[in-house]
């Protein structure tokens, strides 16, 4: 996940404008509280705990905010975990409700269709300094991921996954053209030297110049030649 938000929503305009797209659409659709069932419903009024909760999820967040970094983690890591803080619940409320980041939140297994609880570990701290959770207190969506070793009951998969190979060669070519036109766009050039080179050492000189100086990351370089070699462009 950490790469994905490095390679993909930071620096990846395709994937964060895909990402950022579906997040701010989400915004449109603000969430309110109601009573009654399918047939009939009654909008709750503003001072009601329901009505409070979603309007606020948490002390540091809005529920646009709260939703809108839902949405993120769920279509960058495949999924979106949300603690449930019933410490001071009201009427059966939870007090209030926290997005966790996806890459600290590990599962923990139990029998078939079941899962024990959840760990979460803060930034910077060890597996076994770890916040346990209960499953009851735990909202765990995400997408269907085929390869799930825990039958469904582990994590999800990831939009970015199968978009990852295509965003490398995006970020690449970014880059080559980038470092290309602030090296004058003139990627090759001929080394030349004032005396006959036998045909067995030309290959070695070849490939030892490329190694040490080829590719689109290298040509910042200051290339080094003796024995009266040149470097043409």
């Amino acid at each position: 996940l950490q790469t994905y938000i490095e390679e993909g929503f930071n620096i990846n305009t395709l994937i964060y404008s895909a990402v950022m797209y579906k997040a701010r659409a989400m915004m449109t659709a603000p969430l309110r509280a109601y009573d009654g069932n399918k047939e009939k419903q009654t909008l709750l009024p503003e001072d009601h705990p329901l009505a409070q909760l979603v309007s606020r999820p948490n002390p540091s967040q809005s529920w646009g905010e709260f939703q809108m970094l839902q949405d993120i983690f769920l279509n960058m890591a495949g999924e979106a975990f949300i603690w449930i803080d019933r410490k001071d619940a009201v009427q059966g409320v939870p007090s209030a409700i926290y997005p966790l980041n996806p890459r600290r939140v590990y599962i923990v297994p139990g029998e078939r269709g079941k899962v024990r609880g959840y760990v979460y570990v803060s930034e910077g701290q060890s597996l076994q300094a770890g916040r346990p959770i209960l499953p009851e207190d735990m909202s765990h969506v995400k997408l269907p991921n085929p390869g799930d070793p825990l039958d469904s009951d582990g994590y999800g998969l990831s939009p970015v996954s199968p978009l990852a190979q295509s965003g490398d060669v995006d970020n690449m070519i970014t880059k080559f053209l980038n470092i290309l036109f602030k090296n004058g766009a003139i990627p090759s050039g001929i080394l030349s030297y004032g005396v006959a080179l036998d045909e067995a050492i030309i290959p070695g000189i070849k490939e030892r110049w490329k190694d040490m100086y080829g590719g689109y990351e290298n040509w910042s370089e200051i290339g080094v030649l003796d024995q009266g070699g040149k470097f043409e462009r």
